[in-house]
Parts: C-alpha cells; sequence; structure tokens
C-alpha cells in the first residue's frame, strides 16, 4: 500500500474514533428508549393544549381526569407527563407522536406531539372532545430534562425524581 493510503486509512480509523467520543462528551452517543403511551383517551384533558408531570405518588395531575383511561403499557419506569391537546369539535382526534419526534439535544430529550384530526370520511360523534394521553419518558442515558412541543407550546421537565 503506498503512503498516502496509509495515512488516509489511519485518519479515518481516528475519525471513527473520536467523532463518537465527541458525541458522548456533549451527551450523546449513549442510546436511550422511546417515550411510551401509557394511556390515551378522548375526555380527560383540560380546554387548553398543555402538558403537565404526573406525581410519583400517582394522584391526578393538575386539570386531567385520568380514572377513566386505561393503561396501555404498564411496564417500565421513567417521568410520566399528562399532555392534553385541547378541546376539539368532534370525536375521532387523538394525540400522537411526530414522525422523528424525538430528538436528543446534549442532555435534553426533545418530544414532539401532535392532534391528529380523524379521517374526512370517518364517522365521529358530534360533541366536544379533550384528547389527551400520558407519556412516559425515559430516564437515565445521559439525560436530565425534557422538552414536550404540542403546536406552538412548550413544556420543560426535569427527568427523573420529583424536585
Amino acid at each position: 500500500m503506498s503512503g498516502w493510503w496509509k495515512t488516509l486509512g489511519r485518519g479515518l480509523a481516528l475519525a471513527v474514533w473520536l467523532v463518537p467520543g465527541a458525541d458522548a462528551a456533549l451527551g450523546g452517543g449513549v442510546p436511550f428508549r422511546e417515550p411510551v403511551w401509557m394511556m390515551r383517551g378522548s375526555q380527560c384533558g383540560p380546554a387548553e393544549p398543555t402538558a403537565v408531570r404526573v406525581p410519583a405518588d400517582g394522584s391526578d395531575a393538575t386539570g386531567f381526569d385520568l380514572s377513566g383511561l386505561e393503561v396501555q403499557e404498564a411496564q417500565g419506569t421513567g417521568t410520566l407527563v399528562a399532555i392534553g391537546g385541547g378541546t376539539r369539535s368532534t370525536g375521532g382526534y387523538r394525540l400522537a407522536l411526530d414522525e422523528s419526534a424525538v430528538t436528543r439535544q446534549g442532555r435534553t430529550l426533545r418530544v414532539r406531539v401532535t392532534v391528529r384530526a380523524p379521517p374526512e370520511d370517518a364517522m365521529v360523534t358530534q360533541a366536544l372532545t379533550r384528547p389527551c394521553g400520558v407519556l412516559r419518558l425515559p430516564e437515565g442515558g445521559g439525560l436530565d430534562r425534557a422538552e414536550v412541543r404540542l403546536g406552538e407550546r412548550t413544556w420543560r421537565f426535569p427527568l427523573g425524581a420529583e424536585p
């Protein structure tokens, strides 16, 4: 192999070794679990879009009625956040994570939630609804806070034990 091929090979090996190291120094490079919907419903959120942390003692989150929701994913640990999509004119609306909605910037987990409308041809109830859900945010992996974005609003929460 000629001299410049050896130099190029060593340079590539160094780059492959350094880039993950730099990412880890910024809080990246450590895998994290995706957020999981614990429960979702159509009549449990407040009238305005909002997000609040669910207390660890299991008591209701302020402004939410979570008593009638069926738990979808009970296993695991993490910080629970109740998210409400605000009042909607018909049934069929639901909360969903956007495509590529979960990103990491340093020690912050960023989650983007949207309110999905029912299909145009769907038969829906003619009643005011307030879609909501409880999202379990992962802890650990070098993360210490989360930002939850719904529409133009953003809420920030510490991850882990309650402050």
